[in-house]
């Protein structure tokens, strides 16, 4: 995966209004096929600048957001301290080389909404 590429796009990624369309549609699609609650703990492969994630994070009771991406990690945390949002983590995460960095059993559900065709051995994730 082309990491550098999106490290530069993350800059001005949010921007794009086709891409909040995209994660609305995402959120309510998610929120069709999953029953959230407030006591569910969410992680999102391929969290992007967190799009997705932070339209979720009002049903279930934490989330964890992984990319390869450090530009697109940037972008998130920025959003996550300038807001003060709690209960969501940020990280970055190759599955080719890296584990997994959350405990055994310590979330409820994972998604990766806008990041499967960019991963090119889907087999490793």
């Amino acid at each position: 995966m082309n990491t550098a590429h999106f490290d530069t796009m993350s800059i001005t990624w949010d921007e794009n209004p086709n891409r909040m369309k995209m994660a609305d549609n995402h959120v309510a699609a998610l929120r069709s096929k999953l029953k959230l609650d407030k006591s569910m703990h969410l992680l999102d492969y391929g969290c992007g600048t967190g799009l997705v994630l932070l339209r979720l994070l009002p049903f279930v009771g934490s989330v964890i957001g992984l990319d390869t991406s450090k530009g697109m990690v940037d972008q998130f945390q920025k959003k996550v301290e300038v807001n003060s949002i709690p209960n969501c983590k940020v990280g970055i995460f190759n599955p080719a080389i890296d584990l997994l960095p959350i405990d055994e059993n310590s979330v409820d559900v994972i998604v990766s909404t806008m990041a499967f065709h960019h991963i090119p051995e889907i087999e490793v994730v």
